[in-house]
């Protein structure tokens, strides 16, 4: 519907989505706020629906922001380069994620739907999104944080730990 169906005064108005739109991602969308929906000219707003078990295509949002707030459910960001990274977040939690990364959505429940809502700093949102297709890295699963943390506070082989000393002494500190 146009802002002007929906109920447009004094540059106020209510959008109420009825219907879910496949988006690029291959995740339904409730579009709120957008060029279309309000008029809008800086950016976008929308109610995404995880289905149980739902993973979204991987893809970037080219030159633009994007803001999201988890209200249901858990979700698991992969992003980066071959989406080696992750990030996990659950209701009341807020993710941002910067122009030009690439990630991918995650429902973690195979029982109940995800949502979340999505803002961008673009009012044409749809039109910024680049598929990414991150080859072979994309099916490696991401190391826990914990995993990570352990592997980082492993001790040393005794070789190891002697290079690192003498690495230390050869620096100049500067003052």
């Amino acid at each position: 519907m146009s802002a002007a169906e929906q109920g447009t005064w004094h540059g106020v108005v209510v959008v109420r989505p009825t219907e879910a739109v496949a988006t690029q991602q291959g995740l339904p969308a409730f579009v709120g706020v957008s060029a279309a929906t309000a008029a809008a000219r800086g950016l976008s707003m929308s109610l995404l629906e995880l289905p149980p078990g739902a993973v979204g295509e991987p893809h970037a949002h080219v030159g633009f922001e994007t803001a999201i707030h988890v209200i249901e459910g858990r979700i698991e960001t992969r992003y980066g380069p071959g989406l080696c990274h992750r990030a996990v977040t659950c209701a009341g939690d807020f993710l941002f994620i910067a122009p030009d990364v690439p990630h991918q959505s995650v429902n973690l429940s195979t029982t109940e739907t995800a949502r979340a809502v999505v803002a961008r700093n673009t009012a044409r949102e749809e039109e910024s999104v680049r598929p990414y297709a991150p080859g072979a890295a994309a099916e490696r699963r991401p190391r826990p944080l914990s995993a990570r943390r352990t592997a980082a506070r492993a001790p040393r082989s005794t070789a190891a730990a002697g290079r690192a000393r003498a690495s230390a002494g050869r620096r100049s500190s500067v003052r």
